[in-house]
């Protein structure tokens, strides 16, 4: 079901893009989190952790569990598990609106093929005494 998912992530899925993509999980910093109804693996969410910073790389919900607020409670459960700050994906138009409606900000900009977008979430914080700053 992993490689399922993860196809639904990517563009142009082959099996050694896939291959190649859960290979690259398995290095430090790299993390998938899944959401799961009774023991079936419905959504996933893969991404790179660096400190209080992430980076969304793949994003995935099975189409019968879409637009149930799945993809938006792992977003969410990734930035509370990994006490994030700050997190940032790039998306297509499909994926613009999703990633608005969890707190991010989208800015176009010219991809190789077409528009794509930046998204950027940033923690609001009212207290830095609760940060170590360097």
């Amino acid at each position: 079901m992993l490689h399922k998912l993860l196809s639904l992530a990517m563009g142009f899925p082959t099996l050694e893009k896939i291959q190649k993509t859960l290979k690259s999980y398995n290095e430090h910093a790299h993390h998938f989190m899944g959401a799961y109804s009774e023991e079936n693996l419905v959504g996933i969410v893969g991404l790179h952790i660096h400190e209080t910073h992430g980076i969304i790389k793949h994003i995935a919900i099975l189409e019968s569990y879409q637009k149930q607020g799945i993809g938006k409670a792992l977003i969410t459960e990734v930035i509370k598990h990994f006490q994030l700050i700050t997190c940032e994906v790039e998306t297509d138009e499909e994926g613009r609106g999703f990633y608005e409606k969890c707190g991010f900000t989208c800015s176009p900009f010219e991809g190789k093929y077409n528009t794509r977008y930046r998204g950027k979430w940033g923690k609001v914080v009212n207290n830095l005494s609760e940060y170590s700053l360097t």
